[in-house]
């Protein structure tokens, strides 16, 4: 990881370099406890991920990778 380019309410989000093509890239850094407070927030979150991933547009970030710990 490089730096954080900004945070908010859930976590961070970080920018970095994916080792596989060298391609800058933003990591998603998302505090499970916090969301996991909330149904309508574990909602939200997974509207969102679905939208991503099925989403191909050069102004919206693309899903690489989801990774859970």
């Amino acid at each position: 990881m490089i730096k954080e380019l900004g945070n908010g309410a859930f976590g961070s989000v970080m920018l970095a370099k994916h080792v596989r093509g060298e391609t800058k890239c933003a990591i998603k850094i998302i505090k499970k406890s916090l969301v996991a407070k909330s149904k309508v927030y574990k909602k939200l979150m997974s509207q969102e991920l679905e939208v991503l991933e099925k989403t191909e547009h050069p102004h919206i970030v693309r899903v690489i990778q989801l990774m859970e710990d």
